[in-house]
């Protein structure tokens, strides 16, 4: 009776220490699944981002991602580059509507184009730098 007794405390020892060492802990919620990093998870995949942390645990849910990423890729290629066109086209016609007719120049001029460039650059790295600022004040390090 000692014997068994002995038996089931260490099965009920081991349980408990399998069930803590083998469960995954997600304590952050951006690691737990819900509709917005689902969407997040699916458009990185779509586009081939790949961000986020968020990631399928089991085999059939990877099998389906790579399932997913096969077939959606190409699709948002294609449809990525007719929003291209369609945009280009509306460009086209509202620089036909704008523009005066003494002048037939489609070009921009380098200089204007590197300043424009220079524009876009700093003011993306400046929304980057104060938004990862404002977030790193909420990540804590134990």
């Amino acid at each position: 009776r000692d014997h068994d007794l002995r038996i089931s405390r260490e099965a009920d020892f081991a349980r408990v220490i399998a069930e803590t060492c083998l469960t995954e802990t997600r304590s952050d919620p951006r690691l737990e699944w819900s509709f917005k990093t689902a969407s997040l998870y699916g458009f990185g995949i779509l586009t081939t981002l790949g961000y986020g942390k968020v990631e399928p645990r089991t085999p059939n849910g990877r099998i389906f991602t790579v399932i997913y990423g096969f077939i959606g890729i190409p699709v948002t290629v294609i449809l990525l580059t007719n929003l291209g066109r369609y945009l280009e086209k509306l460009t086209q016609k509202a620089r036909r509507l704008c523009s005066r007719p003494d002048t037939d120049s489609d070009s921009i001029n380098g200089t204007t184009l590197f300043f424009i460039m220079i524009l876009y650059l700093v003011s993306a790295f400046s929304i980057i730098i104060t938004y990862s600022n404002q977030n790193s004040s909420k990540i804590r390090v134990e």
